[in-house]
């Protein structure tokens, strides 16, 4: 140790001598500031403090801990505070697992954020947790992003920024686009694998994800963010920050914009937002209003590349969106969407043992995807629309609309035992969706006025959903801990949809689900413990399983039958992870190829499925400046007697009417599959590893350097396990860098660079794929997407590349 630098490590807890995990911890002094946070143990340390006096400040979310100290030689503190009222995060824990609770979990707190944000989705950042595949359509993270865990598709993953659901309640899927940089305002995210804890929103049937954006900041602050990078990527964000005024109020707010131009041909995003927050802190109770939100416009990437482009260098970057257009593709073929977020969350303290919370959102959404359509590419039914109305035989340009409103409210209720053996939390939470669905005409070749056109089509929907769930943790000795938690939900949806002859019908579907769950733990000692935890999880089918099919045709919820087992080991130096899953599927939802009574492609159930595997987590810290983690996930993932159905075009290319019934072929060859085969975008292995370097550390500068790899397993595009709907499995590697500088107290600046995909690996993240026999019609002269797979049957195929080797450097300045 150098001359006059000292050690301080401390331990922080509550009244019943419980440790306060992941608070933030500040050391303040002459011109010196540096802030850290608790380990799981209550733990916090700081190095290389020099003689002087200085104050110790923990911000623990029931209140202010502060000690003043005078450094003359390392020294060790105690310091400790009764959980009177959670000012921030009441909301947040009623439905976050908590750090020893049975549930696989990863947690990110806002230090990682902040080194990993440099303008990409919510998805990347998350891309290093473990089980997570992310992909984006532009190719490079900005724009339409999505993620699967376990497998787990996004309208099955449910989604909550503190406590509040931000699911579309009809799809069911979460469009991190329409928030871009939301993680600058984000504090800490915890992924939940499984079924996971009870929670609110849409039925979480394979992971669950919370994002935390509450946190009190103690001092006012001013920081100037600005990304730029390959594919014309710039970003630019200001935050600003009261701090604590008379010891009770907060104000924060942030403004933000990115663009990039993509890796794709025209995958152009132009993203902005905003987010503000204020709250008054009182001794046993809170309030605090939020409010955020952004408007995105990004160009149409969705389609993919065509199969036959794939591996030409020039042609792999190909969009074919916006080229119905003869010549130059439509220059604004674009998804133009603006979504507000208004939150309430009212937190109060009503002894010292219960706290409580009531929290009201109000979320409004509107916008529109627009689109070139030439004669040949339209559809029957639009088609026929401009037929009526006097613009038939020439090309058009239609916006398809959607216009809704979601609101609700939550709220909650958790007691805490003085001798600290159980907690129990219950909460409950009602919510309505409001969406208006329509269509219209803006332009028309014939140059007839389009302005005074009905709309093409319009219908909406209706949607009530009610969550009521109790938890118990309960302590069963010194070692045995029992978790209990139950929910309950009722969903009725009400929507205009198909009857049988294909004319529209209103209809309504309830469902009541009752999901039970419960876990067991066991520690082995100090270090080391056994968990086990399973449980049920039902979820409604999503709108278009509805709308485009009819009562007697409309397909059962899904019901997931989850078993999680898992071992827990930590050491001083290093920690290992290791879960099992069993995860068994009851009338899981697929695609077949299957037409219904209507003529729609719809999912249908299967019977049984399931994803078998094992998750192993470790992080190794051999010495104080460097971090070595890693994560690999083994899995089966599979569907049982499987049917699929492909399309003849032969027949129908066949006159109807001058063809005897007699000589009519089916409409579908049927394939079967008796033994098991692969669930589509389920690879078997997928795994990370990730090197962390401390190059400098000193009082006033900080040097990382962070090498970190990432594998994602063959997976197939449908559940045939076919050889042509293989996607293969693809390796890259990024390089990250970040230098921070403290110039005086507080005042800092940082630089992050990041070097993404080292090696310039080729690879794709994402497909589609439809299959089809044809006898008489070879379509791939005209249609770059097909590919013979032999004999006659052929196969639409759709890829998402991603970017080769690229660059993205960040500065932050803070104040």
């Amino acid at each position: 140790m150098m001359s006059g630098q000292y050690r301080i490590l401390g331990f922080v807890y509550d009244a019943a001598e419980e440790p306060y995990a992941g608070v933030e911890v500040q050391l303040k002094g002459d011109s010196v500031r540096a802030t850290t946070y608790t380990d799981p143990e209550g733990r916090f340390e700081f190095h290389d403090v020099r003689r002087g006096d200085y104050t110790v400040l923990v911000i623990t979310g029931y209140g202010l801990i502060e000690r003043d100290i005078s450094v003359r030689t390392s020294l060790e503190m105690h310091l400790q505070r009764a959980r009177n009222i959670k000012t921030d995060e009441v909301v947040v824990h009623a439905v976050r697992a908590q750090g020893r609770a049975p549930i696989p979990q990863d947690n990110i707190d806002k230090e990682e954020i902040r080194r990993r944000n440099l303008g990409q989705d919510v998805p990347y950042l998350l891309k290093w947790s473990p089980s997570v595949v992310t992909t984006s359509d532009a190719g490079t993270g900005i724009g339409y992003t999505g993620m699967r865990i376990r497998g787990t598709d996004p309208t099955r993953v449910n989604v909550t920024i503190n406590g509040i659901p931000l699911n579309d309640a009809e799809s069911q899927a979460v469009f991190w686009v329409d928030l871009p940089d939301l993680l600058s305002s984000t504090q800490s995210i915890q992924i939940q694998r499984g079924v996971g804890a009870s929670t609110f929103g849409t039925g979480a049937f394979g992971a669950s994800v919370n994002l935390n954006t509450i946190e009190t900041h103690i001092d006012p602050y001013a920081r100037v963010t600005g990304t730029i990078g390959s594919f014309g990527t710039r970003k630019a964000n200001l935050q600003v920050g009261s701090g604590l005024l008379n010891n009770h109020w907060t104000i924060d707010s942030r403004v933000s914009t990115i663009q990039s131009d993509g890796y794709i041909d025209r995958g152009t995003a132009d993203l902005r937002s905003f987010y503000v927050s204020a709250a008054y802190l009182g001794a046993k109770n809170s309030l605090r209003f939020i409010a955020f939100g952004g408007n995105e416009v990004t160009y149409q990437a969705w389609n993919g590349v065509p199969a036959q482009y794939i591996n030409d260098p020039v042609l792999r970057t190909f969009n074919t969106a916006g080229t119905e257009r003869p010549g130059a593709p439509y220059d604004n073929e674009v998804d133009d969407y603006t979504q507000t977020h208004y939150q309430l969350h009212w937190n109060a303290s009503v002894f010292t043992q219960i706290q409580t919370f009531v929290s009201l959102n109000y979320t409004r959404g509107k916008g529109y995807f627009e689109q070139y359509k030439s004669v040949a590419g339209s559809d029957g039914f639009f088609t026929d629309f401009l037929e009526r109305n006097g613009i038939g035989g020439a090309d058009a340009v239609r916006r398809r609309w959607l216009d809704n409103d979601f609101y609700g409210a939550i709220g909650g209720i958790h007691y805490q035992d003085p001798t600290g053996r159980y907690e129990f939390r219950l909460g409950g939470g009602l919510h309505r969706y409001l969406g208006d669905h329509f269509g219209e005409v803006i332009w028309s070749a014939t140059g007839t006025p389009v302005d005074a056109l009905p709309r093409y089509y319009e219908n909406d929907a209706v949607k009530r959903d009610r969550t009521l769930f109790a938890k118990l943790n309960y302590l069963l000795g010194e070692r045995w801990a029992l978790n209990l938690d139950l929910q309950t939900r009722s969903v009725k949806y009400e929507f205009e949809g198909l009857d049988n002859d294909g004319s529209p019908l209103t209809q309504t579907a309830n469902h009541r689900f009752f999901n039970p769950k419960a876990g067991l733990s066991y520690t082995l000692g100090e270090s080391a413990s056994l968990h086990y935890f399973t449980g049920i999880a039902n979820r409604e089918p999503n709108r278009d399983d509805y709308v485009e099919s009819t009562p007697s045709s409309r397909p059962s919820p899904e019901r997931l039958f989850d078993h999680e087992l898992g071992l827990r080991l930590q050491r001083s130096k290093w920690q290992l992870n290791l879960n099992a899953f069993a995860m068994l599927y009851k009338d899981h939802l697929i695609l077949t190829g299957r037409i219904n009574d209507v003529g729609e492609y719809t999912r249908v159930n299967v019977d049984r499925s399931r994803r078998l595997g094992l998750e192993l987590e470790t992080v190794i810290r051999p010495v104080d400046r460097l971090e070595f983690t890693a994560a690999v996930t083994l899995s089966r993932n599979q569907v049982e007697d499987f049917a699929e159905y492909i399309d003849n075009w032969d027949y129908w290319n066949q006159d109807f009417e001058n063809t005897p019934p007699e000589e009519l072929e089916p409409q579908q060859f049927v394939a079967e599959y008796d033994a098991a085969t692969d669930l589509a975008f389920s690879p078997e292995v997928t795994g990370h590893a990730a090197l962390r370097v401390q190059l400098l550390d000193k009082a006033k500068h900080q040097l990382h350097l962070t090498w970190m790899t990432k594998y994602v397993g063959d997976q197939y595009l449908d559940n045939t396990s076919r050889a042509a709907s293989l996607l293969e499995g693809y390796t890259f590697t990024d390089l990250g860098l970040n230098y921070q500088f403290q110039w005086s107290g507080q005042r800092t600046v940082e630089v992050h660079a990041l070097v993404r995909n080292l090696f310039d690996a080729a690879f794709e993240s994402n497909g589609w794929i439809y299959r089809f026999r044809s006898r008489d019609y070879d379509p791939r002269p005209d249609d770059p997407y097909a590919v013979l797979e032999g004999g006659d049957l052929y196969h639409l195929k759709g890829l998402f590349p991603q970017a080769g080797r690229n660059v993205l450097v960040g500065l932050t300045i803070s104040i």
